[in-house]
């Protein structure tokens, strides 16, 4: 299998996850009038003409879309940062710990923020490093069945995607006062 050859069904699943991706950022920007998360539509989109250009074999083109990506990712990142935490004290203002967890919620904040007021946030922490791990380990090793990565790739790659979801975890919980108590005690 040629190193760039990329099957045209993993093609299709690049498209429709970057797509769907983008459609989400940009009914986000209308929806909460945050022109900020038209920044992360671009980079889907940008995420999604890299594919392309991997499946066509351009690597003129793969160069210049994933360059781009990742700069675009890099330049946003404070603007990221400071928007949550604008939005964090309001997230914690509405969470009820009371409240039953549900698998469709942990995709969001406040589904963390119950879960550390609960449990403490380094179990929280631990739970989402895990479940990161978890995912990105899943579809490495699938791209590694396609020849596109090697297995040490993969372990290296999954290793680091655990140990930043805990740091940037950690980091945002221990930032910010809670109103639903005090969440490094427990």
């Amino acid at each position: 299998m040629d190193l760039w050859k990329m099957p045209f069904f993993v093609l299709l699943l690049c498209l429709t996850f970057f797509l769907t991706t983008m459609m989400v950022g940009v009914m986000r920007a209308r929806r909460e009038k945050e022109k900020f998360w038209y920044l992360p539509a671009t980079i889907s989109l940008l995420g999604a003409l890299f594919s392309v250009s991997i499946y066509l074999e351009k690597p003129l083109l793969m160069l210049l879309f994933g360059t781009s990506t990742i700069l675009l990712g890099i330049v946003g990142w404070p603007k990221r940062s400071r928007l949550m935490e604008r939005e964090y004290p309001k997230m914690l203002d509405e969470v009820d710990s009371s409240t039953p967890l549900r698998v469709r919620d942990l995709g969001t904040w406040k589904a963390w923020l119950v879960m550390a007021s609960r449990w403490g946030v380094w179990k929280t922490v631990l739970l989402r490093s895990l479940l990161i791990g978890v995912i990105s380990g899943v579809l490495l090793s699938i791209a590694s069945l396609f020849g596109i990565m090697s297995m040490t790739h993969v372990v290296i790659y999954t290793i680091i995607n655990s140990i930043l979801s805990a740091v940037l975890l950690y980091r945002r919980f221990s930032k910010s006062p809670s109103p639903i108590g005090d969440l490094n005690e427990k």
